[in-house]
């Protein structure tokens, strides 16, 4: 046990992370081959009938139709279980994203300034109709020469909604040809839409946060980035709301009430990287709305406390989707490819090679070493085999 000290330090070099060099993944697979056995008394023959049965229909099974569910097509484990939405025409993404609503969905009748902000929203956010925003703001700029970039947010708030309706008329009174499904956006949607409790999607299993619900999990954190500008909130509802129409169109929208965004006010980052929100602190403007495919999902823990006070500050945790790895690209791999340097060194003509570094360095020289080098199996000169070897003779 004396020398396991002198041996770890040099496998971690030689083998890197554990994950490289652990026996899981063996286990796993002799576990996989324990089942193939069918006749206790031919165990070597059933692992290799079943082997090859298994090849052999895995081979068969690329030859089906696709749709047909076969053991490489099945779903993933972390399959949400959701489909495409399809429509009889071509339309934009925001209206085709993959994901399952979940739990009794109930109706709800949306406010009047309810519709015209989500409808605003929607076209604001529509990737497809942003050259038609580029005119709005155009036409702006010709008509006030010295509006600043505040007062355009705020119009295009109150006016690009109208704006948008009146030029899909004005297109088509001159007889110009526009996409079926942009004149079904911009005449809004209904003021009757579907609430539901749960919606999986990219992943995450988005909740929304209900009071007095003794839960030990909680899945109705959310975060959004906009800018330079990252912003933590509470999911409240998720709606499908519907464009009614030939299309019909369906989208679903998350509702959420938001934290104050403001470093130093709404949130602080400390010495060590974590992030936290204070919770008495609201954003200041009216923007609940928000798509799927824009947010991330992320976990509240409050600070410990030993008195019944509670900390207004809560710490922000990233939550990673099921099934999805993150790793950072610009660090490289975990696993290192090499052991100390062992190129070739450049010299010029007036160096001198040194007497050390006269041997050639190369990979065998490297990990080819022996134990009396390392010094590990000197002995002492009164160590017990040399008091054995005296009393033998």
């Amino acid at each position: 046990m004396k020398h396991l000290p002198i041996h770890l330090p040099r496998e971690a070099e030689l083998r890197g992370p554990v994950q490289y060099k652990w026996m899981y993944p063996f286990e796993r697979f002799m576990f996989h081959l324990k089942k193939k056995v069918k006749i206790l008394s031919r165990v070597e023959g059933s692992i290799i009938a079943q082997s090859i049965n298994e090849e052999r229909s895995n081979f068969a099974g690329h030859y089906f139709p696709p749709s047909v569910q076969t053991k490489s097509r099945k779903p993933s484990r972390y399959d949400d279980g959701g489909e495409k939405p399809q429509y009889i025409t071509q339309v934009p993404d925001i209206f085709s994203q993959i994901g399952r609503l979940s739990g009794k969905p109930t109706k709800r009748w949306l406010t009047e300034e309810e519709v015209k902000h989500l409808h605003t929203y929607i076209l604001l956010n529509c990737e497809e109709l942003w050259p038609y925003e580029r005119i709005y703001i155009e036409q702006l700029r010709t008509s006030y020469p010295h509006i600043d970039e505040e007062t355009i947010a705020t119009m295009k708030q109150n006016e690009f909604q109208q704006w948008m309706k009146l030029y899909v008329i004005k297109c088509n009174s001159r007889g110009e040809r526009l996409h079926t499904w942009l004149e079904e956006l911009v005449d809004g949607p209904l003021s009757l839409a579907h609430s539901s409790p749960t919606y999986y999607t990219r992943g995450y299993a988005f909740k929304v946060y209900r009071e007095r619900e003794n839960m030990t999990t909680i899945n109705s954190g959310i975060s959004t980035q906009a800018g330079n500008t990252i912003y933590y909130g509470v999911l409240n509802e998720i709606l499908e709301v519907e464009f009614p129409r030939v299309i019909n169109l369906k989208c679903i929208i998350f509702m959420c009430d938001w934290y104050d965004p403001s470093i130093g006010r709404g949130v602080r980052f400390d010495k060590f990287g974590v992030t936290a929100v204070r919770t008495s602190r609201r954003l200041d403007k009216y923007d609940p709305f928000f798509l799927t495919s824009q947010g991330e999902q992320v976990c509240y823990i409050p600070y410990p406390h030993i008195n019944k006070k509670k900390d207004l500050w809560i710490i922000v945790t990233q939550i990673s989707p099921r099934g999805r790895v993150h790793s950072v690209i610009e660090n490289g791999p975990l696993q290192q490819t090499y052991v100390g340097d062992i190129g070739s060194v450049e010299l010029t003509h007036d160096e001198t090679i040194p007497g050390e570094l006269e041997k050639e360095i190369t990979i065998d020289n490297v990990l080819d070493v022996s134990e009396e080098e390392l010094g590990e199996f000197e002995e002492e000169p009164d160590s017990a085999l040399s008091e054995y070897s005296s009393d033998s003779e």
